[in-house]
């Protein structure tokens, strides 16, 4: 069966919305400027609810071979938001609200059938997933042979194909099938960085290109440091045990009744620098050369370092005993790795673990990412890199660290100044 989708053009922004993945509503808010902001589920709810009735007629038209009647003006009027709710976000809390997204009225609305399944290759590209055909025993002429294998082979919706005889050298014309839950995801990181070229046959989820959408301010805990606060959002249902043990030792800092003074962010002392407990100890910036494919696809001198574009750190608390963090084996606990997320090192489950300052494709699906660092807070992190660096030996490699490591006190999001005051008066009562 063919999938519609709806080509909006408003004030010069074009928005393509498949209608199986999205729904589209415009909240009326005639007596005001501003558009209606709800969040979370309710917004998620409320879209499907409110789906305008004159698209709904449109589409059934379409769908019944009637003529569409030209351009439909009026549809969303000024005054209106026109909000984008994707259906994986419904339940999550996650919403994207454009605002001011349709300012002036729409001045026209199409719509168009789009084949069920299509090549949408990228040179350059190598994709990642779970192999449904090897391609070491599976050859292809071109891309298009490839993408026609994928479309045939059951379970296949990701194809990977050599095309450069001189870089793939043994592997050219290798057409490799592979299978991935959400094909999509990552490709913007992964894109122009291979020899290789990569395509997937479903369709990309919607590409919102409007106004600002409106900030998720949704944390769970808080690092404390001198340069300030740094808020980490869990993501908990992707890594569910790297959470849980991050809500264990949250729990245990409860238990073992900090003061409000020992709750304090502390100052990185020269004299005397912290060797143990939470602190931020490495520190590698990014170099100008980053994922650029002119340089050298390595680790050693090339396009991935040195240095490595992260902020490492240890998170047990001292004198807290809290287990081992269990393993995150999915998928999703193992995204390629981006600017701002927070994941353990070295490929274990803590408690050493960094924040991303750039994208990492180079590691691929390696790190177990248990946390992201709220956009706004990533100037925290950047004013921790500006600190005084040097480089050290550490064996395989040559890691850059902070001459003065930086401590910093875990404290669970929910706890204001205030409640840590009376905590601490309570305590002394």
């Amino acid at each position: 069966m063919a999938r519609w989708a709806i080509l909006v053009a408003a004030s010069g922004a074009v928005l393509l919305l498949g209608l199986s993945s999205i729904s589209l509503i415009h909240h009326l808010d005639a007596g005001s400027d501003e558009p209606v902001v709800r969040s979370g589920r309710d917004v998620a709810l409320a879209a499907r609810a409110a789906l305008s009735a004159t698209v709904k007629r449109k589409e059934r038209r379409v769908e019944s071979g009637q003529p569409y009647g030209g351009a439909a003006r009026g549809v969303a009027a000024k005054g209106e938001a026109l909000t984008l709710v994707a259906d994986s976000l419904v339940g999550s809390g996650a919403v994207a609200q454009l605002q001011r997204a349709v300012p002036r009225e729409v001045e026209q609305i199409s719509v168009r059938n789009e084949p069920e399944r299509s090549c949408h290759t990228m040179p350059d590209t190598e994709l990642p997933g779970d192999v449904v055909l090897w391609g070491e025993d599976h050859r292809a002429p071109s891309a298009e042979a490839c993408c026609a294998a994928c479309e045939k082979h059951s379970g296949c919706n990701t194809w990977v194909w050599c095309a450069n005889s001189t870089q793939c050298g043994a592997k050219f014309q290798q057409c490799w099938l592979k299978t991935r839950k959400r094909p999509w995801e990552d490709i913007d990181v992964l894109s122009g960085l291979s020899f290789w070229t990569s395509g997937v046959m479903e369709h990309p989820p919607a590409q919102v290109a409007a106004a600002a959408i409106l900030a998720d301010e949704t944390h769970h805990l808080r690092l404390l440091t001198a340069d300030g606060a740094i808020r980490l959002r869990l993501r908990e249902e992707a890594a569910p045990a790297s959470a849980a043990w991050v809500g264990a030792v949250l729990k245990a800092l409860a238990t073992k009744g900090d003061t409000a003074a020992e709750l304090a962010a502390p100052l990185p002392d020269e004299a005397h620098p912290v060797r143990d407990g939470t602190r931020f100890y490495r520190a590698e910036p990014v170099p100008p050369h980053w994922a650029d494919p002119r340089w050298p696809d390595s680790w050693n001198g090339g396009r991935w370092g040195p240095p490595y574009s992260l902020l490492q750190g240890h998170m047990r608390p001292k004198g807290v005993q809290v287990p081992a963090a269990g393993m995150d084996r999915s998928q999703a606990a193992h995204p390629v790795i981006r600017r701002g997320m927070v994941a353990w090192a070295g490929g274990a489950q803590g408690p050493d673990f960094f924040i991303a300052l750039a994208k990492h494709p180079e590691w691929g699906n390696g790190h177990t990412v248990w946390a992201e660092v709220l956009p706004s807070d990533m100037a925290v992190v950047d004013a921790i890199m500006r600190r005084p660096l040097r480089v050290s030996n550490w064996g395989s490699i040559n890691a850059t660290e902070l001459v003065t490591p930086m401590p910093f006190v875990v404290v669970p999001a929910a706890m204001s100044a205030e409640e840590r005051n009376l905590t601490a008066i309570s305590r002394r009562a």
